[in-house]
């Protein structure tokens, strides 16, 4: 016999997502889709026209469809891949067409199409008399909808570089008078570019700009992706470039707390609620966060264009300048906080630091790397020797002098890779140097302690090259080249190297660390003379 259902039982029936049909608990109200899904993920869908060509692009593979278009991946005539995008609207006679088609060979060799967070504009046309189609090139393999699916959230300093680069895509675009007007997930590709760092790349860039210059109207409903990032003046009909700034704070908001900033289940509902609700903080959906994150969400999410980021280049730097304080939740506006004093990291017994070595040597397997092994126990030996013999006279000292009230940038400088260092000097084990690139990272690690750190970035210099290296060793390479930079007193250079290394790394607390550096480095005065 066939157990009864749960409502005949009388058991309560798990909520289901209005959009996806997965479960989910409902929370804030009357929210009815799930986070992950937001009604923003549909379904994988099918279609006729794969393998169909469109001006010499053959269709492979149906990405979705928005509020302007289907959008398809393509293999375009030369085999590279683009994104080809059939309009949903029609060309109701031939002077739309002519405006139109003057209007794409106008926009794509603007300069703007060019920009590195921008997928260009290649060509459009029409098809079977009034049918539009746009060709884009491809922004990557991946979205930040694939992303937001798979994780539900991201890393607010990673969600902040990334948003900082879609808001110099806009200012390139605004500048050219361009309106995106669609920003969204689906919209956003992600690229990793050769050294490693992540990219953000604006999708159907011109889509809307066009239809509008065309004349071309689509009557049919806001779809639910859009209404949910949607400004108050969009919806009233009197968009201009802080409305995208508006869509980019929304995106942002959900990035770094999973959630939306204003509640609705439908796209009835989203406009509505843009017109008329106060945005949620970050700490109404439970988001510890600093107040100047707080404070830079609210200020892009303002109803009133004119108190929103005046410009794309202007929310770009306020984004950036937030990135070493966004992962430090409920921090107030205390100051930065100091960057530790990097001698104790040396001071381990000399048999743990010779135990370490040894597995590193015996992972070697030809003469060349055991010679190498030698001689590296030989330099950190003599390193550990003289952090005991430095530690102790400094313990000695401190029972007849005050302790310092913090350190300087000087000993910041020269100091190991403070974001790896516990890692480096504590846990140089068996998995960590029985690689070339690993091994590689030990020697440049004794490099910098010893002040070489010119002879540090020529070791490191061949593993940033390497292709394929993993992710770990990739962003330990890239910290240590910053604590070189440092020690050479190129604070700048340094910075940007511990950026890319946050770019690697999902780890909170490694994550914290080169924060840390970053902020110090950021606002200590500069030395007056950087180190030969």
């Amino acid at each position: 016999m066939e157990p009864l259902p749960a409502e005949a039982r009388g058991a309560p029936t798990p909520a289901k997502c209005a959009h996806c049909g997965g479960p989910f608990t409902p929370s804030l109200g009357d929210q009815s889709l799930c986070d992950p899904c937001q009604g923003l993920v549909p379904p994988e869908p099918r279609s006729h026209l794969r393998e169909s060509d469109v001006a010499g692009c053959k269709l492979i593979h149906q990405l979705g469809a928005g509020r302007f278009s289907t959008s398809w991946l393509a293999e375009g005539p030369d085999g590279s891949s683009v994104v080809v995008k059939l309009l949903h609207a029609y060309a109701p006679d031939p002077a739309t067409v002519q405006r139109f088609l003057a209007e794409v060979q106008r926009v794509a060799p603007l300069s703007a199409m060019e920009h590195a967070s921008v997928a260009p504009l290649l060509t459009g046309g029409v098809q079977l008399a009034s049918a539009l189609f746009l060709v884009y090139r491809s922004g990557g393999d991946s979205t930040l909808a694939d992303e937001l699916r798979s994780r539900g959230r991201i890393v607010a300093s990673r969600a902040l570089e990334l948003g900082a680069q879609l808001a110099e895509a806009f200012g390139a675009l605004h500048a050219a008078g361009v309106l995106h007007l669609d920003l969204k997930p689906s919209n956003v590709g992600l690229i990793r570019d050769a050294d490693g760092t992540e990219r953000a790349v604006l999708l159907d860039a011109a889509t809307a700009h066009l239809l509008a210059r065309a004349d071309v109207r689509d009557e049919g409903p806001v779809p639910l992706s859009t209404a949910a990032y949607i400004s108050p003046e969009e919806v009233s009909g009197v968009p201009g470039p802080r409305s995208d700034l508006y869509s980019l704070g929304a995106l942002l908001f959900q990035c770094i707390s999973g959630r939306l900033p204003v509640l609705g289940s439908t796209a009835e509902e989203m406009i509505a609620a843009h017109l008329e609700q106060s945005p949620l903080s970050l700490r109404d959906v439970g988001r510890k966060a600093h107040p100047q994150l707080e404070a830079a969400l609210a200020r892009a999410l303002s109803k009133d264009p004119d108190q929103r980021f005046g410009s794309g280049e202007e929310m770009a730097e306020a984004l950036r300048a937030l990135v070493p304080v966004a992962d430090r939740a409920g921090a107030g506006a205390e100051p930065p906080a100091p960057v530790p004093d990097p001698i104790p990291v040396l001071a381990l017994p000399a048999a743990e630091n010779g135990a370490a070595t040894e597995r590193a040597s015996l992972a070697a397997g030809d003469d060349a790397r055991r010679r190498s092994g030698r001689r590296m126990r030989v330099l950190l030996a003599a390193a550990a020797i003289g952090a005991i013999a430095l530690v102790g006279g400094t313990v000695a000292l401190r029972h007849h002098a005050p302790r310092p009230a913090a350190p300087s940038l000087a000993a910041a400088q020269a100091g190991p890779d403070l974001v790896a260092a516990p890692a480096a000097a504590q846990a140089l084990d068996l998995e960590q140097a029985a690689t070339p690139a690993r091994a590689a990272h030990l020697r440049a690690q004794l490099q910098v302690t010893a002040g070489d750190a010119r002879g540090a970035e020529k070791t490191l210099l061949p593993v940033l090259a390497q292709t394929g290296l993993p992710r770990r060793d990739l962003s330990h390479a890239m910290r240590l080249m910053g604590s070189a930079e440092a020690r050479r007193g190129h604070r700048k250079t340094a910075v940007e190297w511990y950026r890319k290394s946050l770019h690697l790394t999902d780890d909170g607390a490694e994550r914290e660390r080169v924060v840390r550096i970053i902020q110090h480095l950021a606002h200590e005065s500069p030395p007056t003379a950087a180190t030969p």
